[in-house]
């Protein structure tokens, strides 16, 4: 540095410090005159000075309080307001500006893409779900109804047409109704509504300091908005986007959803009620019932408001009209159906399953947003099939004459869980319960649950006592009978009350007794739902008093959901793996941003043992074993070009059907059928089997028309047989058993045994002869195991003995002392007989019979009490004699099989 630079700087620091230069009088002078004076009393070193003096509470009050602190302070604020101005300008005014100029392009795709849009898994459209059935579309303002426009402006914002976008009045009165609990209008001008609807709406629930950003841009873009568009166009632009409620967003969307016309042609009462709606679209959702009190209460101070500041326009009469017009009491009935809002979709059970699937996946604002585009599960091949084969079973006469009037299907791909088709009812839009989708209600399934029951059994019971396809299902435990055990009276299909079964005749031919008897060795109804739940039945027994369900759950005394009752079946098609039933395989938003896709790994699970799994399905493929029930290859059980495992059930009321299943599954697909009522009602007739050939056509045409064509499946697929498999030879039974089953020692044979035919019990040395009969009984005893079971045929029971007759009865016979007597009639002779009953208590004479010259005739009951007579021909034995005593023997007999035979001699007199 130079001398004279050095010499300079020295003096300007000199006279900085100096106050000679300035005239001692001035207010500058006195003010440095002061301050050294105060740092003459200071500590020499600046760090002391500012540590122990000026940092002092009192010496910071004073210096703050005085004039000199106060200039410093407005410095300051002055440098913060330059910095918030040129951040403001930077990062808020100069893009605004351009952003506001935007507000229509904006405006037309949002209102494009509210549209959500299904498609089934091979791109075909479903459903483009507008919210309200049609799609949405911007409506100019010669397009709408000047009475809305007036609503909109006296309830949102009455200074709408004197601010220029900000109103402070209406901020200052928000906060002073808050304050004193009311809130009928907000403190943003309709301008800012607009702007927040429009560029705002993901971050509109941002409160507090958090807000404080979005509330500067929407201040800032309003009044930008107000600079370069017409009143007439904010007002425009705001009522095609203000949220109606729902999906409904804009003034032609919710004229068209509530009230089936343009916005153009809107009433009073009706303008007034959509205007009431934007300040909180939930609540006042005019299908929200629960709250149509509250929307119709804020609807009339809408008319109220309207009338007081546009009386030029709607007069007190006008008002009081359309407040007449719509009221608590018709609103209902005068919106259009909820149901409505979906005519024209295809699977509309399906994609309104997959709407509530999404707001539980993705929320319900997502959706409610709109411009997605869901890649959905079905294939809408699978669909049409499924549709056209029901309809043409309500276009027939069968369900007038069964009884029922509704149905639903569902079939889902059996190894992935997937919804490939869907049908809730008879028809979506049949009247009254069309729209309800029976697929996801709970409907009680009945025998069709029974495969969940074996496979629980089989796979669950292990240690000590296993079992396999062929083991015998006795039923009566620790002297317990089978009635007992279940605490009422049960029995089969086919009426019998007893009788042990293998597990395979007791699953294909759907035995209520076998299945109830491995529901209680499986340790009870707990332990084998819980496992049925593990299986997909997910709802089972959990709807209501089903929970505390017992052993009725094993014969299907529950309701269960057929979607989940569906992929209950895939799981076994599935070598027991359980997979989530899924209907949705990728969703993207209106900018190809992808939001969600299906994770097929997503709660995968080995549920039981493929071997546990393998059995099932062969027992339910064996048309052998089934037909003693079902009859060899009866429709739907036996499909042409396509093999099948099948189930049928049937539920109950009051001991009349009610409720009919059918399920049939392939490797490929798991279908699932039912028939009934839309309420709970008994049919005229008809079980599980009335279904086959409905099921029959749906399967069968969904595997040889499409998936066939498409190499997922061809007729040589079937169920692979897992390794551990094994093949027995038990009791004379050739089964397949899985590895943890240890062959018992097992002997068999067969024991005469001698029955009565009308208790069909054991008899006793007080049966009558004619009682008794002498059948074969199998006997098989379990050396291993120390058990012995009996098989008795169909109908008897082997555990208990005749309690039909007993040794102090007494049989019919002759009434003692009364004659039988001969009565010509013509050419033949009428003989009479007076029977007197036994004592027991069926002693109703069933058989009356005269034996006259070697021949027999039978007696019927005359109508004279306890005399059954019989015509016969002229007694060899009369000749030409004018009379003969004739040799007759009376045979009697009654319902208990009590008989008795008496020879009599009868006059045959001319």
């Amino acid at each position: 540095m130079s001398k004279k630079l050095k010499k300079f700087g020295s003096v300007f620091r000199a006279r900085s410090k100096s106050t000679s230069h300035l005239d001692p009088n001035s207010k500058k002078a006195k003010r440095l005159q002061k301050k050294r004076e105060r740092l003459s009393h200071l500590p020499k070193s600046r760090i002391e000075r500012y540590r122990f003096y000026l940092l002092h509470p009192r010496e910071l009050c004073k210096f703050w309080f005085s004039g000199e602190g106060f200039r410093f302070g407005l410095k300051i604020l002055l440098g913060l307001l330059i910095l918030l101005s040129v951040y403001l300008l930077i990062f808020h005014i100069i893009p605004d500006i351009a952003k506001a100029k935007t507000l229509p392009d904006v405006i037309n795709d949002r209102i494009r893409t509210t549209t959500n849009t299904y498609l089934d898994r091979n791109g075909e459209t479903l459903w483009e779900d507008s919210g309200s059935g049609q799609v949405l579309k911007f409506v100019d303002s010669d397009q709408i109804t000047p009475a809305i426009k007036d609503a909109t402006v006296a309830i949102e914002d009455k200074e709408f047409f004197s601010h220029g976008g900000v109103s402070l009045s209406g901020i200052a009165r928000s906060f002073v109704n808050n304050i004193s609990g009311g809130a009928t209008q907000g403190g943003s001008t309709l301008t800012q509504q607009l702007i927040k609807q429009v560029f705002f709406i993901d971050e509109a629930g941002e409160r507090g300091l958090a807000g404080i950003p979005r509330k500067i841009d929407e201040a800032i873009l309003a009044v930008e908005a107000e600079r370069i568009y017409s009143k007439d166009e904010i007002l425009t632009y705001y009522l095609n986007v203000a949220p109606y409620g729902g999906r409904r967003n804009g003034v032609q969307s919710a004229a068209e959803t509530y009230f089936g016309k343009d916005a153009s042609n809107l009433t009073l009462a009706e303008s007034a009620l959509l205007a009431a709606i934007p300040q909180s679209p939930t609540i006042y959702n005019p299908y929200n019932i629960d709250w149509n009190t509250s929307l119709m209460e804020r609807q009339n101070t809408v008319l109220k408001y309207m009338g007081e500041q546009f009386p030029e326009r709607y007069t007190a009469e006008m008002i009081a009209a359309a407040q007449e017009e719509l009221t608590i009491d018709n609103l209902q009935d005068t919106l259009k159906p909820l149901d409505s809002l979906i005519v024209g979709a295809r699977a509309p059970h399906f994609v309104q399953m997959v709407k509530s699937d999404l707001e539980d996946e993705l929320g319900i604002k997502v959706v409610g947003q709109g411009g997605l585009v869901v890649k959905t599960t079905l294939d809408l091949r699978v669909q049409n099939i499924i549709d056209e084969e029901i309809d043409k079973v309500f276009a027939g006469n069968l369900p007038r004459g069964m009884g029922f009037d509704n149905a639903a299907a569902t079939m889902v791909d059996s190894q992935t869980g997937q919804v490939l088709g869907m049908r809730g009812s008879r028809d979506y839009n049949f009247p009254d319960y069309g729209a309800v989708n029976a697929a996801t209600s709970f409907i009680q399934p009945g025998s069709s649950v029974k495969p969940e029951v074996y496979a629980s059994l089989i796979d669950m019971q292990r240690d000590g006592k296993a079992y396999g396809a062929g083991t015998m299902i006795e039923d009566t435990d620790g002297g317990k009978t089978v009635q007992q055990i279940y605490g009422a009276q049960v029995h089969n299909a086919n009426g019998s009350t007893r009788g042990a079964a293998t597990i395979r005749n007791g699953l294909s031919q759907s035995l209520n007794i076998p299945a109830i008897m491995a529901m209680h060795f499986n340790g009870g109804a707990q332990p084998t739902i819980e496992k049925m739940r593990e299986i997909g039945d997910k709802s089972y027994c959990t709807d209501g008093v089903d929970q505390t369900v017992g052993l009725a759950a094993s014969i299907g005394g529950c309701g269960a959901k057929q979607v989940e009752h569906a992929n209950a079946f895939a799981t076994f098609a599935r070598m027991g793996t359980y997979r989530p039933v899924s209907s949705v395989l990728e969703v993207k938003d209106f900018q190809d941003n992808l939001l969600f896709k299906h994770d097929e790994e997503r709660d995968v699970k080995q549920v039981i043992d493929p071997q546990s799994a393998f059995i099932i399905n062969d027992v339910l493929s064996d048309a052998n074993s089934r037909s003693a029930t079902f009859g060899y290859c009866s429709a739907g059980f036996c499909i042409p070009g396509v093999k099948t495992a099948s189930k049928t059930g049937t539920s109950d009321l009051g001991g009349a059907q009610k409720d009919l299943w059918f399920m049939s599954y392939t490797p490929k697909a798991s279908f699932a059928m039912w028939w009934g009522n839309h309420v709970p009602a008994v049919l005229n007739y008809g079980d599980g089997m009335s279904l086959g050939p409905t099921v029959a056509g749906i399967v069968g045409r969904s595997h040889r028309d499409v998936f066939a064509p498409d190499g997922s499946w061809n007729n040589n697929d079937w169920f692979q047989k897992p390794e551990g498999i094994q093949t027995l030879s038990i009791g004379g039974r050739n089964d397949i058993y899985p590895s943890w089953y240890t062959k018992d020692a097992i002997e068999v044979v067969t024991e005469p045994t001698v029955f009565d035919r009308v208790s069909r019990k054991l008899a006793t040395e007080c049966t009558p002869d004619a009682a008794r009969e002498t059948l074969d009984v199998v006997k098989t005893v379990n050396n291993t195991r120390k058990s012995t079971t009996y098989q008795a045929p169909d109908g008897y029971d082997r555990e208990h003995y005749d309690d039909v007759h007993s040794c102090g009865d007494s049989g019919p016979m002759l009434w003692p002392g009364i004659n039988v007597s001969a009565t010509k009639l013509g050419s033949v002779w009428e003989v009479s007989a007076t029977i007197q009953k036994g004592n027991n208590a069926r002693s109703n004479i069933t058989t009356v019979t005269f034996s006259i010259d070697g021949q027999q005739y039978t007696a019927t009951a005359s109508a004279l009490p306890n005399v059954w007579i019989a015509t016969v021909p002229t007694p060899s034995g009369k000749g030409g004699a004018t009379s003969a005593q004739i040799p007759v023997s009376i045979y009697v007999a009654d319902e208990a099989l009590y008989s008795s035979s008496t020879p009599v001699s009868v006059l045959f007199s001319d």
